[in-house]
């Protein structure tokens, strides 16, 4: 089981910044193996999770880290102190270590743990584990050390329901709707991804029934492939073609952030759609959603379209030209933007026009 199981942003304060010191209280003496935290049973697995918080890819660390948490368990030590070591929970009590030394930018865990390894590898009859080359780390990594990498970036998926029908081909609508949604995909892929990365989706509905024309992907490796516009209108398709996606913990994994769905369609449905919307508005993921819509249009159906919202409070947009729907875009690209900057994601931030044409984009 791999170190990118246990590690969350709990443990991403402790690194990144070499020149950034975290207090200590004194550097702990050296003691017998085994008791690296100073008596403390648990202080080798302590000074692992540190070395590895700041050097993720380091080998050494990821081989002693698992071999000392079997140990431990072996030795009946709770699941629940170990879990507090793992997720750092338990610095409140121990104070955290120094990560960076001005003295010489060497990390006081870095300097110890060659040291805490090789003596407790000696105490159980082995030999150390074998030092990487350096030429030789890179490689490895991406070769055979996948499940131990740290993905500090978590998903946040962004889908798009864009109605194809035929009567989007009018007016440049479609046209305007191909640009709205590239122009949106490349402010994603540019945004940092330290906390969260942005993956989007665009389930089509229109001739032929609902399709998804750009499957889940990062930002960063999409390639906007423009839509054409017939047929008619299949909307419930497309609202059963997200709960299944959503629902999809291969797709979605419980890791990701709450998505963000966007509707987006001219007319009224051809097909039913109550029932479909139902089970995305009872779906125990779907439900959480982050929901936006537009209407685009006079045959679009505001009422139909507030349904699909949920919320009294949620306001349908209005499009009746061909920039109304850009600007529209632009306002669901700063609200998905602006929670990736946060400090908890999760949260909704919705910068909140009270029409398209008012807000300065």
């Amino acid at each position: 089981m791999g170190w990118g199981k246990y590690h969350e942003d709990n443990v991403s304060r402790y690194w990144r910044d070499a020149n950034t010191k975290v207090r200590m209280g004194h550097e702990p003496q050296d003691c017998p193996p085994g008791k690296a935290g100073g008596g403390d049973e648990l202080g080798e697995l302590r000074l692992l999770r540190r070395r590895l918080a700041e050097n993720p890819g380091d080998r050494h660390a990821q081989l002693a880290f698992h071999a000392e948490k079997a140990r431990l368990e072996k030795l009946g030590v709770g699941a629940r102190e170990i879990l507090d070591v793992i997720h750092g929970s338990d610095e409140r009590k121990h104070g955290p270590l120094d990560i960076a030394d001005r003295s010489d930018g060497t990390s006081a865990v870095y300097r110890r743990l060659p040291n805490e390894v090789e003596s407790r590898a000696r105490s159980n009859g082995s030999k150390a584990p074998a030092e990487v080359p350096s030429n030789m780390r890179g490689e490895k990594r991406m070769s055979k050390l996948k499940d131990f990498t740290v993905s500090t970036a978590r998903p946040l998926p962004v889908i798009v329901l864009a109605d194809v029908s035929g009567s989007m081909s009018a007016n440049g609508k479609i046209d305007a709707l191909n640009d709205a949604v590239q122009s949106m995909i490349e402010s994603f892929a540019a945004e940092d991804h330290s906390r969260a990365e942005i993956h989007v989706a665009v389930v089509a509905f229109g001739k032929g029934g609902a399709r998804l024309h750009q499957p889940l992907l990062p930002a960063t490796q999409i390639k906007w492939e423009r839509v054409g516009a017939a047929g008619n209108t299949p909307m419930g398709a497309a609202f059963d073609l997200v709960v299944k996606m959503v629902e999809d913990h291969a797709q979605i994994p419980s890791r990701a952030y709450r998505p963000t769905v966007v509707l987006v369609s001219d007319g009224q449905p051809t097909d039913e759609w109550r029932e479909p919307l139902q089970r995305m508005l009872a779906s125990d993921r779907a439900s959480k959603a982050s929901r936006f819509v537009l209407g685009i249009g006079d045959d679009a159906d505001p009422a139909m379209l507030a349904e699909f919202l949920a919320d009294p409070a949620a306001r349908v947009y209005s499009a009746h030209e061909a920039r109304q729907i850009k600007n529209f875009f632009r306002w669901v690209t700063m609200s998905v933007t602006q929670r990736t900057r946060s400090l908890n994601p999760n949260s909704v931030v919705v910068v909140d026009p009270m029409a398209l044409d008012d807000y300065d984009f």
